[in-house]
């Protein structure tokens, strides 16, 4: 993939985190003068001509050009977007492990991404939709015990209800696969996602 394809984190003109793009592609709006380049220690902003002039670490991810190596971006600040967008979270087998965080939601126990099975809370033979609300993650011991009934037909209750994330609390969810580069670009998306969403407390 390279460094082109790893991922940046997208800013609005007011600093907040609307979004995650390819690096190339925020090489991109920063090259057409669309955006600004921000450094994650000093939050200093650069044009593309500026970036392209800071000296490069013997450590640090680089791109290798014709003119030069180039320090790979972690941060991109748009110039003219202001709004926050109303981003839905796909509703998949992946996106429901991340928001139940690998934890079989019967048990809590940790359950691996290959061992894990999606359980219906309703079943669908009792009309029960494929819905956020209506799935779970859970083990396949925990799957085959529930079996085709609800909790309270099996026994077993529920850690927590499921629920549809909002964009900005399934990022925090996600804060574990991303670069520390962006942790305080999203303290305050984290401090408000945990104190409404997930009230619970559950690790992640």
């Amino acid at each position: 993939m390279g460094y082109l394809g790893k991922p940046v984190l997208i800013l609005n003109k007011s600093w907040v985190p609307i979004r995650v793009e390819t690096v190339r592609k925020g090489l991109k709006y920063v090259f057409e003068e669309k955006a600004m380049i921000v450094d994650p220690v000093t939050y200093n902003v650069y044009t593309f001509d500026d970036w392209i002039k800071l000296p490069v670490g013997e450590d640090e991810n680089h791109i290798i050009t014709s003119g030069g190596n180039i320090r790979v971006p972690d941060v991109i600040l748009l110039k003219g977007y202001n709004r926050v967008p109303n981003h839905k979270v796909r509703l998949s087998r992946k996106n429901l492990l991340i928001r139940d965080g690998y934890r079989d939601q019967y048990t809590g126990n940790v359950v691996s991404a290959k061992e894990a099975t999606l359980d219906h809370v309703v079943p669908r033979s009792k009309g029960g939709k494929s819905t956020w609300t209506n799935l779970v993650i859970v083990s396949r011991d925990t799957n085959k015990r529930k079996a085709d009934r609800t909790p309270a037909e099996a026994g077993m209750r529920l850690i927590r209800p499921p629920y549809e994330p909002k964009w900005n609390t399934f990022f925090v969810l996600y804060i574990k696969q991303v670069p520390e580069a962006w942790r305080n670009f999203i303290k305050a998306i984290k401090n408000d996602a945990f104190t409404k969403s997930n009230p619970v407390g559950q690790a992640f």
